[in-house]
């Protein structure tokens, strides 16, 4: 089994597959951790220095954003859902601590969240805000089960090599981030830094179509630019900035984005960035202008 992790959108190919030879805890391996757990639609497995209410806050978010959609999305699959402190994600997963992903191919897909935010990803919010941002990240993670869905992935085609999506990269992260906000309450959606924060923080490899290309850079002195402190602030940027987008286009679009999906994914040619952008703009005029303000398009 390949570790897969859709938050990782740029990371060593992290598109989708991780490292090839990594290898993702299932449900039952966490369960046979040190770990608490609370049953349900989606279960939930905790390290034990994370409290009880706040592991049931999120299996409410979480079970509440599948019914949302169930009679939209036929086949979501089963999830469960691990928030593991430092101590215990070291442990049982190879992913650098608070980094969001799941295991796409175990049922049910276990979606991994942090206990607490790592400063290893730079937010642009007050410590207990990134907490809890780092938390109600497991609906993004979720979100990519729902655009599977949505749009009739089969799970198992995740097993092998990185597909070649009929979207650009970008988007699969756009999406999943769609429908993350979509599934949360005021407070948590506009969790995020401001767009000011966005403007005067741009990195080196700001522009959609840069993300994909992002872990094959080199920094001026010829080291890999993946896995520097600089790498991973681009990495944070650029997925604050599909939150960003993702919330300005829900407002407009609304419950109608998941036919828009499927009108994508079925194109004979694969949808571009321009072709995606003027997709968003027949709902959202104002979303490239946004995009380029904050220096993802130029």
């Amino acid at each position: 089994m390949r570790t897969h992790s859709l938050f990782a959108m740029m990371t060593v190919r992290l598109l989708v597959a991780g490292p090839a030879t990594a290898q993702l805890p299932s449900a039952e391996d966490i369960a046979a951790l040190a770990v608490d757990s609370l049953p349900g639609r989606i279960t939930m497995y905790y390290s034990q220095t994370v409290p009880a209410p706040e592991a049931a806050d999120l299996q409410q978010l979480m079970e509440a954003c599948v019914r949302k959609y169930e009679q939209a999305i036929t086949g979501i699959p089963p999830v469960a859902v691990a928030i593991l402190d430092s101590a215990t994600w070291v442990r049982a997963l190879r992913p650098v601590y608070g980094m969001p992903h799941h295991n796409a191919l175990s049922t049910p897909v276990v979606v991994f969240v942090p206990a607490t935010a790592a400063t290893i990803f730079p937010t642009g919010l007050a410590p207990q805000q990134a907490q809890r941002l780092f938390r109600v990240l497991a609906l993004h993670e979720l979100g990519h089960q729902l655009h599977f869905a949505a749009v009739g992935l089969d799970r198992s085609e995740l097993g092998g090599a990185p597909p070649q999506w009929p979207v650009a990269g970008w988007y699969m992260e756009f999406a999943a981030e769609y429908f993350r906000i979509s599934c949360l309450p005021a407070p948590d959606a506009a969790l995020g830094p401001s767009d000011e924060w966005l403007r005067s923080n741009r990195p080196a490899y700001s522009l959609l179509d840069e993300a994909e290309r992002m872990h094959e850079q080199q920094t001026a002195d010829g080291r890999p630019y993946l896995g520097t402190p600089e790498y991973w602030a681009n990495f944070a940027w650029l997925q604050h900035v599909m939150a960003g987008a993702a919330r300005l286009q829900y407002a407009r679009l609304g419950e109608g984005f998941v036919a828009l999906l499927r009108e994508q994914w079925q194109r004979p040619s694969r949808s571009t960035t321009p072709m995606i952008v003027d997709d968003l703009m027949r709902s959202n005029p104002g979303l490239g202008q946004w995009l380029r303000s904050v220096g993802a398009l130029r």
